[in-house]
């Protein structure tokens, strides 16, 4: 393809392929697919992207395409890869571009080009980091130099070039190879003295054109600040080996580092909460939360560096008084007032994690810790020696565990809302593991691992705040109450839970939360300490707590709560049956209160793990869980994980009642027969648990349904597929033998052998 008719029919498809006419769109990627193997076809789509006469949507569509091309097609491993012959037409323009100032089709190029280096360099094009280095350098002396109508040109050049720069280094900390390693570590030194130096002088003309007013200029330094910023950070934290050898311009660029994070939080803070979320106030959050990423990769990668370096203390610091002048926002609104007023918000939430996981990154870590036998290296001692004296010094750890006890790991306000206004939705957010993204969740780590790795420090004064008694509920109630089930584990040595328990009794709260408390209070002390005597209250109160018109949040909690109960290495099923009846009513009502897929599931894993424990004793309660199957499994259709919850529930409820199960074939073998039918696509999902109920039916069963028996015409197609299930598909047949043998030969006895036969 290297004729001019060629590129013009390329340029007539890529516009059709931007068509709103769906068959013009099938046509031209149908068109598309066909010539993407063809010799010179990408040679010949960069350069209709580099042809600024032809339309928009055409270049768009022509570097989109290039760069899927390169994806596939650049390795020279690939099949149908482009030529080395056409691949030297296309590298020396490729940096030919950096002008490009249509946005949507800028990122595509440099997308593109940093593409072409991750498979080329160092290897193919040794010289890629010097070339792109040197025009960073040359555009940015330009940048300096320029003025008026050249600049905004400048500026794009620069922005190209530093984000093709970004995406470089990027690719090349992901690799994972000596020989690549070698070529980032000895390509650093001179990238980051070519970059710092743009960093900080577009640092001092940002202050300069804030002072003057100029917002267009300051929106654009902004721009190439986080591009610099993005690069910087990588290079600061994997591009250099030994830390102790480094010059001093990375250190500098780290200690300034510092101020110019508290000089960026402090101008946003000075901006109406309303207009944070503006596209002009996006970059400059970024900016913030830049530096906050590199200070927590510097501590993963390079933890004893972390510590020695001395601007890392007046930014833990930094970090610590963000945390703690936010702290009042969090309980600004008392419980009793939820909805009647909002909270402030906080000025930058992710900041603020950022600060906290900071922190725990300091309280615990392997690195500063002794060995096993007790010795610590020269570099442990040194770090040791900082963190004890200058970072988690005796008031500051306090100071923390106040702050965190009093504002940060109490309910909120804002829970006390969804609880009235989407109470599902709060109760599956609360078990997901994504404390990167809430305040709370990252609180309460940090608070665990103070406690747990200061024990003599703070153990007595919670215990000791502990004993106080409680009248009225707030949040620095609701927050030492959170402290004693975060740190069951620390404490089950210094207080007798049970007793604390009958000495600290549900006060008046808003929405129950003071139960709700105490409910989930008790799940976190049974696996670590609750004697078993002691349990027959906890099934009194927690059932009490889960009764209807209770709110569902509380109702929830503490059916869960039963759960890690029923599920501990003590339960006694003596003791919990003359509270059997009651837990299966409060779990069909929850049943009926719920109606997201993952909580209704939820109450049916309860009931079967209640089901399994108890074994025979559910025998005079199986027929009100019968009851429930056929609703369960229709509200459960299309909803496949739920449906597999269903089939383990009648599982474990056929192994339950043994002999009496042969009654359920009628009702069960339906069920078996949709999971192990093989044209259904849910059988994906449900042919396991589907067979594993239908083994248990064969096994506990004396006489056998004829609904039963006609699942056998399943078996050749199932003894043909998945080797997964072939062991346990052979055990229905051998219990189909075993139990009605002369019925199952006389009926299906040649399909059978036949099937056998070809296995």
């Amino acid at each position: 393809m290297d004729s001019s008719d060629s590129r013009q029919s390329i340029i007539e498809v890529l516009e059709n392929a931007t068509s709103q006419d769906p068959a013009c769109m099938a046509g031209a990627g149908d068109s598309l697919r066909v010539w993407e193997t063809r010799p010179q076809f990408h040679d010949l789509l960069f350069g209709i992207f580099s042809d600024r006469t032809l339309s928009m949507p055409a270049r768009l569509m022509a570097i989109i395409t290039f760069k899927n091309g390169v994806d596939k097609y650049w390795k020279k491993t690939a099949l149908h890869a482009i030529g080395l012959a056409e691949k030297e037409l296309i590298r020396p323009r490729l940096l030919s571009m950096l002008d490009e100032d249509v946005p949507q089709i800028a990122v595509q190029y440099c997308v593109a080009v940093a593409r072409i280096a991750r498979w080329d360099f160092p290897m193919v094009w040794p010289t890629f980091a010097e070339e792109l280095a040197s025009r960073v350098q040359a555009i940015a002396h330009d940048l300096d130099s320029s003025a008026g109508s050249g600049r905004q040109r400048c500026y794009t050049m620069e922005h190209n070039a530093l984000y093709i720069l970004h995406l470089f280094i990027k690719k090349l900390c992901e690799r994972t190879l000596a020989r690549e390693r070698q070529a980032l570590r000895s390509t650093a030194p001179a990238l980051f003295a070519i970059v710092a130096p743009i960093y900080a002088r577009r640092i001092a003309q940002f202050n300069e054109a804030l002072h003057v007013g100029d917002s267009g200029g300051s929106q654009e330094l902004l721009k190439s600040i986080r591009f610099c910023l993005k690069t910087l950070r990588r290079l600061f934290v994997h591009g250099f080996g030994d830390f102790k050898s480094v010059d001093g311009l990375v250190h500098e660029f780290y200690r300034a580092t510092v101020g110019h994070q508290a000089a960026f939080y402090e101008l946003l803070c000075g901006l109406p909460a309303e207009s944070r979320e503006a596209d002009g106030c996006r970059v400059l959050v970024k900016i913030v939360l830049l530096y906050g990423k590199m200070h927590l990769e510097f501590q993963k990668f390079k933890a004893v560096p972390f510590i020695t370096t001395p601007a890392v203390l007046p930014m833990l610091r930094w970090y610590w008084q963000q945390i703690q002048g936010e702290a009042p926002k969090l309980t600004a609104v008392p419980l009793e007032r939820s909805g009647e007023a909002e909270s402030p918000p906080l000025v930058l939430e992710r900041l603020v994690i950022q600060g906290l996981e900071l922190y725990r990154s300091v309280v615990k870590n392997l690195f500063y810790l002794a060995d096993d036998s007790g010795q610590m290296d020269e570099d442990v001692q040194r770090c040791r020696l900082v963190i004890d004296s200058e970072i988690l010094t005796a008031p500051c750890v306090a100071q923390m565990c106040e702050t965190l006890m009093c504002h940060y790991i109490p309910l909120k306000a804002g829970d006390m809302e969804m609880w009235q206004d989407d109470p599902e939705a709060w109760i599956a957010n609360e078990d997901l593991d994504h404390w990167e993204f809430d305040v709370r969740r990252s609180a309460e780590r940090l608070f665990k691992d103070l406690v747990n790795q200061q024990r003599d420090r703070n153990v007595p004064e919670l215990v000791r705040a502990l004993q106080q008694p409680v009248t009225e509920y707030s949040f620095n109630i609701d927050g030492l109450y959170a402290a004693l089930g975060l740190c069951a584990n620390e404490l089950y040595d210094h207080i007798d839970f049970c007793q604390w328990l009958r000495q600290h009794p549900p006060v008046d709260s808003p929405m129950s939360v003071s139960k709700w408390r105490i409910a989930w209070l008790i799940g976190k002390w049974v696996p670590v300490k609750f004697p078993t005597d002691e349990r027959p209250h906890a099934y009194v109160a927690l059932l009490e707590y889960a009764r209807p018109g209770e709110p569902l949040v509380l109702r929830m909690e503490a059916i869960a709560s039963l759960l890690c109960c029923i599920d501990d290495w003590d339960f006694d099923a003596t003791q919990f049956k003359p509270y059997l009846q009651l837990s299966i009513e409060r779990i069909t009502e929850m049943l009926g209160s719920v109606s997201q897929a993952d909580l209704r599931m939820r109450m049916v894993n309860y009931l079967s793990a209640i089901v399994s424990r108890m074994q025979r004793d559910i025998v005079p309660f199986a027929e009100s869980i019968v009851r429930l199957i056929p609703l369960l499994w229709q509200s459960a259709a299309g909803e496949n994980l739920y449906q597999t919850a269903v089939l383990s529930l009648v599982t474990k409820l056929v192994v339950a009642l043994g002999a009496h199960s042969a009654a359920l074939q009628p009702f069960v073998a339906p069920l078996v027969q949709h999971s192990i039918d093989l044209d259904d696509p849910a059988h994906v999902y449900l042919i396991v648990d589907g067979i594993d109920l239908w083994l248990a039916l064969i096994r506990n069963a004396s006489t056998m349904d004829p609904n039963l028996m006609a699942l056998l015409r399943h078996i050749p197609r199932l003894l043909q597929g998945s080797t997964e299930t072939l062991k346990s598909v052979l055990k229905v047949v051998e219990g189909y033998a075993l139990l009605c043998g002369a019925d199952m030969m006389r009926s299906y006895g040649p399909m059978l052998l036949s099937a056998l036969h070809e296995l």
